[in-house]
């Protein structure tokens, strides 16, 4: 006869797919009238962003603006700047796109070339990257209670019931009024920008989201030579997005992401450069979860009759670790040249290599650093170094194979001159994700029990068993076709492990 199994259904949210669209950019540039005869090209930029991602039966198409931003020495060695805006557009196929997934793309820059072919022209070549994600979920169903007719050993898991994915992208707009302290804009030679995300409130299928862009805008002011200045501005993130029929007790983690940023000079009503218009386009991107508590069926038997089982490795993931911090990282650097002044500082980007081991994660980073600083004789100069960090966390409850996703994004970046060629830096940066480990037993699908299959019946009634230290009750009560619950009775017995070598008694069914 086949028993009724008492199943429980557990998602999984992950990354079903994923596919990328490589473009490579070619741009011969003619200099503006307003731009001096180039003498040294000091950097060459490319920003892509992306403002709109869509989907259409198996193509998912992204477009969106690169910002080609040129700073270089001209004339009477004086710094200039210059920027060009392209349109990007990309395109790939993703097969078997659930109804219910999300689609996102992220542009990334994989290199940039750039030279002065004349005092008037650029050439500049680049590579760029944009990714496509598909996210949704995977069901498994497993069994968590048998019959009373069968003897089962359980196990009890916490993992994570994934509710849904939902992504919803804005347009922030605001102009920047510069105070008396900054002196007029001439022309941008960088920007950084990061979303923060602050608390969110989760009310009748509707969550609240807040946070904060925070942008900084390095730029040569007007009519002085080498002369930089940094405006930051903070604007407030508060948005709401439907998520349908999430309980309100569910867990949501919220990404805000910065997926485009324009900026531009623009003059004031007495025609002065002090308005700095901020056009950006944000993502969140949100992972709706439920903490759960299972407790599978790991083993089963029948005392009476043989039975036959079906056991598969459940496709969940069992959490261990949350991680969600700021950190901090130090070092000391060289200057190609002696410095009397540093303009301004930036984070590029920052590679990760992170190994899991049964008991700890460990990461090991470096953070590409730009510095802009004017040397002696008050030239600017730029360079890229590398920030070196590392940080470990502790994994509580030890598994074979741990593995996770974890995110390192900095924060904010600043630098200092230790003597005359060498910078203090020191980054603060953000740490979150999560370590998960997979359930290294198989669980119970289905079983069924043969009823014309009895199992023998043992000659003596009962049965000295010498036990060693360390073994099972469950195990000697299975190869002795009684149960577990009879074993500890007869033996006045409190645990389910054999604690020192003893004999037991072992009365047969």
């Amino acid at each position: 006869m086949s028993l009724e199994l008492q199943k429980q259904s557990v998602k999984t949210g992950k990354r079903i797919c994923k596919n990328s669209f490589d473009e490579r950019i070619e741009q011969d540039i003619t200099l503006p009238d307003y731009c001096a005869d180039i003498k040294k090209i000091l950097r060459c930029s490319i920003i892509p962003g992306l403002h709109t991602v869509s989907i259409s039966g198996e193509k998912a198409t992204a477009k969106g603006t690169a910002v080609i931003r040129v700073l270089y020495l001209a004339e009477g060695d004086r710094t200039d700047a210059f920027e060009k805006s392209l349109d990007l557009t990309a395109s790939v196929n993703l097969k078997d796109v659930p109804a219910e997934a999300v689609v996102t793309a992220e542009a990334t820059v994989d290199f940039v070339n750039c030279r002065a072919t004349s005092q008037r022209k650029l050439s500049v070549s680049a590579g760029v990257s944009t990714i496509f994600s598909c996210f949704g979920g995977s069901d498994a169903e497993l069994a968590v209670k048998g019959d009373d007719f069968v003897q089962t050993r359980t196990e009890r898991l916490t993992s994570e019931n994934h509710l849904g994915f939902f992504e919803k992208t804005f347009d922030m707009n605001e102009t920047v009024v510069l105070n008396n302290e900054y002196k007029p804009m001439g022309k941008i030679v960088g920007c950084t920008y990061r979303c923060e995300t602050g608390q969110n409130k989760l009310s009748s299928g509707k969550l609240l989201i807040k946070g904060e862009l925070v942008t900084e805008v390095c730029y040569l002011c007007e009519g002085a030579d080498n002369e930089l200045s940094v405006v930051t501005h903070k604007m407030p993130v508060s948005q709401i997005v439907d998520v349908r029929d999430l309980p309100d007790g569910a867990l949501c983690d919220v990404r805000l992401k910065v997926c485009q940023l324009l900026c531009s000079i623009k003059a004031d009503s007495s025609g002065s450069n002090r308005l700095l218009e901020l056009s950006a386009r944000v993502s969140a991107f949100i992972h709706a979860r439920e903490k759960k508590e299972i407790e599978v069926i790991t083993d089963c038997y029948c005392t009476d009759f043989v039975t036959e089982e079906v056991f598969e490795a459940p496709d969940f993931d069992c959490l261990v670790r949350e991680i969600s911090e700021v950190r901090q990282a130090k070092c000391e650097l060289e200057l190609p040249s002696e410095a009397k002044e540093i303009c301004f500082v930036k984070c590029l980007d920052i590679t990760r290599n992170i190994k899991y081991s049964p008991d700890c994660a460990d990461g090991d980073c470096s953070a590409l650093v730009l510095i802009m600083y004017l040397d002696e004789s008050g030239e600017l100069c730029c360079c890229e170094k590398n920030l070196d960090f590392d940080f470990s966390y502790t994994i509580a409850k030890k598994c074979d194979e741990p593995y996770g996703k974890i995110d390192v994004e900095p924060l904010s970046l600043s630098a200092s001159l230790n003597g005359r060629d060498r910078a203090e830096l020191m980054l603060d940066y953000s740490v979150n994700g999560k370590i998960y480990c997979r359930f290294d037993k198989k669980v119970l699908k289905s079983l069924r029990v043969c009823e014309d299959k009895p199992k023998k019946e043992k000659g003596a009634a009962l049965t000295l068993y010498f036990a060693e230290v360390g073994e099972r009750l469950w195990d000697i009560a299975r190869e002795h076709n009684t149960t577990m619950e009879i074993i500890m009775q007869e033996n006045n017995l409190k645990k389910d492990i054999v604690e020192e070598n003893s004999m037991l008694m072992i009365s047969c069914i």
